[in-house]
């Protein structure tokens, strides 16, 4: 039983830096990339080894649940770590339509 709840446990926490590792490695610098890579596939090791302990049905099991919820848990996380972007809309406008463009962004509360 100990055996079973450490690998459901290392198994989400593979799934997570898993996750982590992907976006990290789009969307950070290479030093911070690499770390995340170093971190993630020394962690691997760890559920590749303890999968010769456990029956092959229940690591499937196990690897699909962790799957739904860790992906989740993950991106649940960068997003709470992600700055707020702000966006800049440039449109072009004939003169004569101009004065009406503005009076529809004023009513919509856009100025």
């Amino acid at each position: 039983m100990f055996l079973l709840i450490g690998f459901i446990i290392a198994t989400l926490i593979n799934v997570i830096l898993s996750t982590l590792k992907s976006v990290i490695t789009v969307k950070g610098g290479k030093v911070v990339a690499s770390i995340v890579n170093a971190i993630s596939y020394g962690f691997n090791t760890i559920v590749i080894k303890s999968i010769a302990d456990v029956e092959l049905w229940i690591a499937i099991v196990v690897t699909v649940a962790a799957n739904l919820v860790g992906v989740y848990i993950a991106l649940s996380i960068i997003k709470k770590f992600e700055k707020e972007k702000l966006w800049k809309i440039t449109v072009s406008v004939a003169s004569e339509d101009f004065e009406g463009l503005k009076k529809d962004l004023h009513a919509e509360g856009l100025h």
